[in-house]
């Protein structure tokens, strides 16, 4: 599932197949719905795809110790990658509520995952959080509850 991908990117479609196992008709005026069960294997072609744009954010404010390597919403989520001290390469301060992602509005957006790697003695993170570039926001704040935030803006 692109969504989850901790990169944030999308893979090539190469002789990728679509598989439908069911169809389901839902009415306005009840909560009843009738489902068509089967299989069905669509093969995508290589038809014309569109460009897929992402939006990058720099930063604008930090007074903590995240180093932003990269911040881009794409249609499918907002990614970013960030460099911290070596001291967290537990992970604890990335899990749960510990991260999060905060539009101009105050809504908060959670990970559901993220990846550590060790460079250059920072421990570097990916993740993502689910929004998409089409909801056009101009301005963030990562937070990471023990170490600080950064405001991004497009």
């Amino acid at each position: 599932m692109i969504l989850e991908s901790i990169s944030g990117s999308i893979p090539k479609l190469e002789n990728a197949v679509v598989e439908v196992e069911a169809v389901k008709i839902f009415y306005k005026s009840s909560e009843n719905f009738k489902s068509i069960d089967g299989r069905w294997d669509l093969k995508l072609s290589g038809g014309k795809s569109d460009t897929v744009n992402s939006v990058e954010y720099k930063v604008e404010s930090n007074k903590s110790g995240i180093e932003i390597i990269s911040a881009k919403s794409r249609p499918t989520s907002f990614n970013v990658t960030f460099a911290v001290d070596e001291k967290y390469k537990d992970g604890d301060a990335f899990l749960g509520k510990n991260m999060k992602l905060v539009d101009e509005e105050g809504k908060e957006y959670l990970s559901s995952s993220f990846s550590i790697d060790s460079k250059d003695n920072k421990i570097v993170i990916s993740t993502n959080f689910p929004l998409s570039s089409y909801e056009n926001v101009n301005k963030f704040k990562l937070v990471i509850t023990s170490i600080g935030e950064v405001e991004l803006v497009k």
